[in-house]
């Protein structure tokens, strides 16, 4: 039974692997990422991110690693994006340290039929999916989101809607999303994700994305989180709701 929560089963591991805070080494060409994620209702601070991207001279993603903490430093859960597969569909290792919740991804090129291979482990079990990435539409995982928005810009400016094929993570399939501006103005552009079918699409809530239109870096996140709830050390099946605030260094903030 679909309810509004199953955006989590849809998006899953990756919207908070977005662009956030940069710092930008000039000998590595790494960017250094740092998000706060707060409660949409109350507004308290639920967790933090930092992140560390390794680009090549030309500022192609090559590698991400990321840390997800409490405000109190105490990690929450880790994640690796390899980009060398490719940028849409980087290879994921994903842990969540306080439930032994596991999931990777892995490309598998057999030429005219390639593939992915996800791994769950959670609660001791294992499973295994193979799944078919031959579609008409991009296919995506993960952060592989921001490469998809970077490579189309023009069009999402434009007014273009782009139709794309993202990893369920915890579903083990690809689902049908769409993203399109829905409205913009001289100094941001706010990007909407929504399941591309009418009738899932009134069940479930969109992602709400805020981009500076001068530098193309994610402002802010607005919905379903990567990060499970976890209560009195149970995991609670729910991802927070949260949204998400990115700074940048040299920003000056209002």
């Amino acid at each position: 039974m679909f309810s509004r929560y199953c955006l989590r089963c849809l998006m899953s591991v990756w919207l908070t692997g977005l662009g956030v805070a940069v710092s930008a080494n000039q000998q590595t060409n790494d960017l250094v990422f740092i998000g706060e994620a707060r409660d949409i209702g109350g507004g308290g601070l639920l967790y933090t991110e930092t992140h560390r991207v390794e680009r090549d001279e030309a500022g192609e993603y090559l590698y991400s690693r990321v840390r997800y903490a409490y405000p109190d430093g105490t990690l929450i859960a880790e994640k690796t994006l390899d980009f060398a597969p490719s940028l849409l569909m980087p290879a994921l290792q994903f842990e969540d340290v306080r439930t032994g919740h596991q999931i990777q991804t892995r490309w598998v090129d057999h030429g005219s039929e390639p593939s992915v291979r996800l791994i769950e482990q959670a609660a001791g079990e294992k499973r295994i999916d193979s799944l078919s990435v031959f579609s008409d539409q991009p296919s995506v995982i993960d952060a592989g989101f921001d490469r998809l928005v970077e490579k189309n810009w023009s069009r999402l400016i434009q007014g273009d809607r782009i139709a794309f094929d993202f990893l369920a993570l915890t579903r083990g399939k690809f689902v049908g999303l769409v993203m399109f501006v829905r409205e913009s103005d001289s100094d941001s552009v706010r990007i909407r994700i929504e399941v591309d079918n009418w009738f899932f699409r009134m069940l479930v809530d969109p992602i709400e994305l805020e981009y500076s239109r001068e530098s193309r870096r994610l402002q802010s996140f607005t919905g379903l989180t990567n990060i499970e709830r976890v209560e009195a050390g149970e995991p609670s099946g729910e991802n927070y709701r949260a949204r998400i605030e990115y700074r940048y260094e040299g920003q000056v903030t209002p």
